[in-house]
């Protein structure tokens, strides 16, 4: 339990640093040492609770940004 606990938290700190902005998610499983993805998401599952998809869905920026003018007044809207 403890090494698939250590690989999965390495993984999630190496996506916080953006890991997969330029790395598939087959290249992060083997660098934190699983053979292949499927392995890495049934254990990412087994220790976060929820499916690496949904986790990563969840943490996405999403950032909507609207302005406009009224009079003379610019009215601006951020959405987080």
């Amino acid at each position: 339990f403890f090494k698939k606990y250590a690989r999965i938290h390495r993984a999630l700190r190496l996506m916080e640093e953006g890991y997969l902005e330029n790395q598939s998610v087959e290249t992060l499983a083997k660098t934190v040492g699983y053979s292949s993805r499927a392995p890495f998401y049934l254990a990412f599952e087994q220790i976060m609770g929820e499916s690496l998809s949904y986790f990563r869905e969840s943490r996405e920026v999403k950032t909507v940004l609207v302005s406009f003018k009224r009079g003379d007044k610019l009215l601006v809207l951020i959405e987080l």
